[in-house]
Parts: C-alpha cells; sequence; structure tokens
C-alpha cells in the first residue's frame, strides 16, 4: 500500500492522466461536450484550424498532422517542452470556446470536454497515426479523399512531403491504432 501523500494529485483520480515528461512527438485528441456539433460552420471551422495552427508555433510546437471537425480534433506534432501541453490545451479550447459561443450567441455553454494525449514512441506507431488522422475525415464519411478535406493536414502533405514518406505513411496499417474517435 502507497504511503498517504505519495501521490501527486495530477497522477490519480482523475481521467485520463497526463504524463508530459519527455520530449518528442505527441497525439492529442479532444471532443466537445456531449459530442455536440458546435464547430459547425466554415467559419467556426477556419477559426478553430486557424488557432490551431497559430498556437502550434507560439508554443514552438512542430505540427506533423491534424484534422478538425465540427465535435472534435486531431493533431500531432513534436515539442522540446512537453510540459507546455496543458497549457497549449487550455489556451485553444479557451479561445475557441469563447469565439463558437460568442458566434452561437450561447454565453457560458462548456464546449470542450478533455482531451487525450499520448506520447509517440516508435517509428511505426509514428507512421500509424499519422496516417490515421490525414485519413480521418474519410473514417467519419465527410469525403472519398482526405486531400479535399481543407481542415486537414492531408493535402499539405500530399504536395510538400517527399514522396517516399507519403508513400510509406499511406500503406501503413492504422486500424491498430487506439484512438477514443466514435465521433
Amino acid at each position: 500500500m502507497a504511503k498517504p501523500g505519495s501521490f501527486l494529485s495530477s497522477d490519480w483520480a482523475h481521467a485520463p492522466p497526463h504524463w508530459h515528461k519527455e520530449k518528442g512527438s505527441y497525439l492529442i485528441t479532444a471532443g466537445t461536450y456531449t459530442k455536440a456539433h458546435i464547430f459547425n460552420s466554415k467559419d467556426l471551422l477556419d477559426y478553430l484550424q486557424r488557432s490551431l495552427l497559430k498556437l502550434l508555433v507560439e508554443f514552438d510546437f512542430k505540427e506533423q498532422a491534424w484534422a478538425v471537425f465540427s465535435n472534435h480534433y486531431h493533431v500531432i506534432f513534436e515539442t522540446a517542452s512537453p510540459e507546455t501541453i496543458p497549457i497549449f490545451v487550455r489556451r485553444l479550447h479557451g479561445s475557441t470556446s469563447h469565439r463558437a459561443n460568442e458566434v452561437q450567441d450561447k454565453p457560458g455553454r462548456k464546449v470542450w470536454y478533455q482531451y487525450w494525449d499520448k506520447k509517440i514512441d516508435t517509428l511505426d506507431n509514428w507512421y500509424a497515426k499519422l496516417n490515421y488522422v490525414m485519413r480521418n475525415p474519410v473514417k467519419h464519411g465527410l469525403v472519398a479523399n482526405a486531400a479535399n478535406y481543407p481542415w486537414c493536414s492531408a493535402g499539405l502533405f500530399g504536395v510538400t512531403a517527399p514522396k517516399q514518406l507519403v508513400r510509406t505513411v499511406s500503406q501503413f496499417d492504422d486500424a491498430r491504432v487506439e484512438i477514443d474517435d466514435d465521433y
């Protein structure tokens, strides 16, 4: 049995735990409260994506993949400062909640539920997660080709990444990726 006081409050009694101790690549998934389709217009999706990308730069997180939807998002980035991930998420969720509530005249409405983060620890896992995030618009039935979904990195990745990397990622099996994504 553990001694009283031997646990840090951030390490237990809430789900999901957020461990940000090692630099490297991380996947964050966040969903709206009750999975509500709050970012349900082009303007709000544009705002959510712009806010996400702007904060990635501000926090010096190197974006690797993202997909933004009306009720959730996924983002993969590399960071040398993983302890700042909770601050990044609070800032993103705060600004986008405020904007959505202002546009939809719903002051004080709870917008975001919680987020899940996962350190990506192997190259195979990174390939699989990149493929998963960039194919997510197809998974959700929004487009037949992810490159045609404007709130996702797939189109940019396809034209800017080295062809061999694009081929490798697209051939990688993302079926074993475990992400809470029942949106």
